[in-house]
């Protein structure tokens, strides 16, 4: 009998070596990014070491497991941090958060297409993400956060011959006045459509925000994006424009905006170009303009080096600066409107 039972582990250890291999595959990733930042808005001069100059200090955890018959499951958990104080992600909306940058899971079929729910971006966020060479440098809605929502759900079609669609609901969990549990404020509801191919990606956006409280008797906002690239091989140009739709008060005016871009290989590395405008549709002498490149470096095939040049240009009531992008420090403020901005800028980023 004991020499059956001394079996027993061996039959064990061979059943662990033949069975099939797990089909789950998880992935701990990341991003760290620092660099030297030297600020002027017109006579004032700052400086200091900030966080996510080219992209975006993070990391997180993703997963997928393949369950058959063209289904799979998938998961991603993703926080940001500050690299010069060790701070996570800076306030704001989602500041402080465990996961703030995304936490969302759900399922995919390859005829069916996917849906998620969770802490998402917004696909007016990712067309900015997909689009602009510089990953978001074009900052217009200062008073909203459209970069991520809560309790949200994406739906993603299939592609047909490059073309697909997506659809986006986010609940805002709010509680009206009388305590009741509100099925509309803070909702968000967005529609995209894409076309991409080998040299060409095109995308057009709508998004809707219903406010979770009324600002001078805003209850609602609404944008519309189009944005575009075309890889010519030794440039690939980019060109965003965006309409807000407002009530008009001079809190929440009515705006548009467009930036033409380019990303350039260069030397062995690549040239980030771009320059963008904003024109304020209600608030007189609000208008702003905005001129920047960056050049990246690879000294490997996760370490990159970067060093660039930004400028913001304001009409005397406007007070824009210069932004590294969503997720990093959080940038120079001028002491009053009016004042031009600049800022010449160099880090490095390690990707793992």
């Amino acid at each position: 009998m004991r020499k059956y039972f001394l079996l027993v582990p061996l039959v064990a250890a061979l059943t662990a070596f033949t069975r099939p291999a797990s089909s789950t595959e998880i992935t701990l990733y990341g991003v760290v990014d620092g660099y030297v930042a030297v600020n002027i808005a017109g006579s004032q001069l700052k400086s200091g070491i900030q966080s996510g100059g080219a992209k975006p200090s993070l990391w997180g955890i993703k997963g997928s497991e393949d369950l058959g018959n063209g289904w799979s499951s998938h998961f991603k958990l993703e926080a940001g941090f500050l690299l010069d104080n060790g701070e996570a992600t800076p306030g704001g909306a989602g500041g402080g958060l465990a996961w703030h940058r995304e936490s969302w899971l759900g399922v995919s079929n390859e005829n069916f297409g996917s849906l998620s729910f969770g802490r998402q971006y917004t696909p007016y966020f990712l067309t900015m993400i997909m689009i602009d060479p510089t990953n978001m440098s074009l900052d217009l809605n200062k008073n909203i956060d459209l970069a991520r929502r809560d309790n949200s759900f994406l739906y993603k079609t299939p592609s047909f011959k490059g073309l697909s669609a997506e659809l986006f609901v986010s609940l805002g969990e709010q509680v009206k006045d009388s305590g009741k549990q509100s099925n509309s404020l803070g909702n968000s509801y967005s529609i995209a459509l894409e076309y991409a191919s080998h040299n060409v990606m095109l995308r057009g956006v709508y998004l809707y925000d219903k406010l979770s409280l009324k600002i001078q008797g805003e209850d609602h906002y609404q944008t519309v994006l189009f944005g575009g690239s075309y890889d010519l091989g030794v440039t690939k140009p980019s060109l965003i424009f965006l309409k807000k739709f407002a009530k008009g008060s001079p809190e929440t005016p009515n705006l548009w905006a467009a930036q033409l871009g380019a990303s350039t290989p260069l030397a062995g590395g690549k040239l980030f170009t771009t320059a963008a405008y904003l024109r304020n549709q209600t608030n007189k002498d609000e208008n702003a303009w905005s001129f920047g490149l960056r050049y990246d470096y690879p000294l490997s095939k996760r370490t990159t080096i970067y060093a660039g040049y930004t400028a913001v240009i304001n009409q005397k009531k406007s007070s824009y600066v210069v932004v590294p992008g969503a997720g990093s420090s959080l940038p120079f403020f001028a002491d009053k409107a009016g004042l031009n901005a600049q800022q010449i800028f160099s880090g490095i980023n390690i990707s793992f």
